[in-house]
């Protein structure tokens, strides 16, 4: 392997003397089937970034996502790039490297773009996707042929000038700080890694408890248990799939549990929703909602307006969601888990009918400061919000691989 890693850096070494001279030009235009001719982006800093980063980040694609390039079910995908790398019969390394990127790429036939402007425009049609990738977690993969400089220049092209260095680093610090990072609180969860997938080395590797427990799977790559079974399943990944099975099932069996004790206090929450909608359609209920709630603003001038209407919901229901979603969180608080505390105060008949118990809870939580609903208030301040801003955090949902 380590003899594969020496010729990589050969063949990226030729790829870089060939850059200096019309000739090599030419001959790299060929030999990577190039959309734009290289001798006139050159000298065009960022084109020759995203270039190279695109020769690279094909090694790092195949070892990431192995299961797709193995060659049996004994081989792996470093396996498959170093028998090309080893294959002197292609001809000297640049050649072995081109010939991995076309397959990887399938640019044989198709030519291949490297153009900076080019790559910025279509990642900009799909900016929820890269928010995350850029401004959220920092996944930058750098190289000295594309520093961190780069990506920092990509963010700001993307997005705004904003996006500086100091701004992502803030950024992604935000993030572990606000979902816990390596130290998060979790139960219910499986972490699942592939001992050849680069990223593992970002999440959890140690099992936190017994609620949270981290499986490696030996010689597979990135999100492997979540591909369909496979003659080229190794043992080890299939017994990973039986093994994350059987902890789900005995989650489901939890959640089962609590859902049948807790049956009527979802009948109560249920009603006390109910109540609020009654509320809404009289002058009285309608100035009991302002005062049961402490709302910001007099319900009764927003009535017919559907959006702040379908905001105001929303916000009351976001409490339960935020309580049982950080259940640490208030463990010291309620001395209990979340859900069960909930249940006792939505039960507790001395607070009243059912919708005094839904206001308790909201002001027990979230404090005697006036509850805001307009809908357009909360759009400027999610336009207008950063890292810095909070609110531009709260209903953000992360699915990660």
């Amino acid at each position: 392997m380590k003899k594969c890693v020496t010729i990589l850096k050969q063949s990226i070494d030729q790829v870089e003397v060939l850059l200096h001279t019309a000739v090599g030009q030419k001959h790299l235009n060929e030999l990577f089937n190039l959309c734009e001719d290289i001798s006139e982006n050159v000298h065009n800093s960022l084109d020759m970034n995203n270039f190279f980063m695109q020769l690279i980040g094909v090694f790092a694609k195949v070892v990431q996502y192995n299961e797709n390039y193995r060659a049996g079910p004994k081989s792996t995908a470093p396996d498959w790039l170093c028998s090309i790398l080893l294959d002197e019969s292609i001809g000297p390394e640049i050649n072995r490297l081109a010939n991995i990127y076309k397959r990887v790429t399938n640019t044989t036939t198709n030519c291949s773009s490297y153009k900076y402007d080019k790559e910025i425009s279509i990642i900009q049609n799909r900016t929820w996707e890269s928010r995350g990738y850029f401004r959220e977690f920092g996944y930058y993969q750098t190289h000295a042929k594309f520093p961190l400089s780069f990506f920092v220049q990509r963010c700001q092209d993307i997005f705004r000038s904003s996006y500086n260095d100091m701004f992502l680093d803030h950024a992604v610090n935000r993030t572990n700080v606000f979902y816990g990072g390596l130290d998060i609180e979790v139960s219910n969860v499986v972490f699942v890694h592939g001992s050849l997938d680069p990223w593992r080395l970002l999440g959890i590797t140690k099992t936190l408890n017994e609620k949270a427990p981290v499986i490696i799977i030996e010689g597979a790559g990135h999100c492997a248990n979540m591909h369909g079974p496979s003659e080229y399943d190794t043992p080890q990944l299939t017994a990973a799939r039986v093994q994350i099975g059987e902890l789900i099932e005995y989650f489901e069996d939890v959640e089962d549990s609590l859902r049948a004790s807790n049956e009527r206090c979802s009948t109560i929450l249920k009603q006390s929703i109910d109540q609020v909608e009654v509320h809404l359609h009289t002058a009285v209920g309608q100035k009991r909602l302002n005062k049961l709630f402490n709302l910001c603003e007099d319900i009764s001038e927003n009535v017919n307006n559907s959006l702040d209407m379908n905001n105001f919901f929303i916000k009351l229901i976001e409490a339960f969601a935020i309580v049982i979603q950080y259940n640490e969180n208030y463990l010291k608080i309620t001395k209990s888990p979340a859900p069960d505390f909930l249940c006792r105060m939505l039960l507790d008949e001395s607070m009243g009918p059912e919708i005094n118990r839904l206001a308790f809870i909201n002001l027990f939580f979230f404090g005697n400061k006036c509850l805001s609903y307009k809908y357009d208030e909360e759009i400027s301040k999610f336009k207008n919000g950063s890292w810095d801003n909070p609110v531009a955090l709260i209903g953000n949902i992360s699915i990660i691989c």
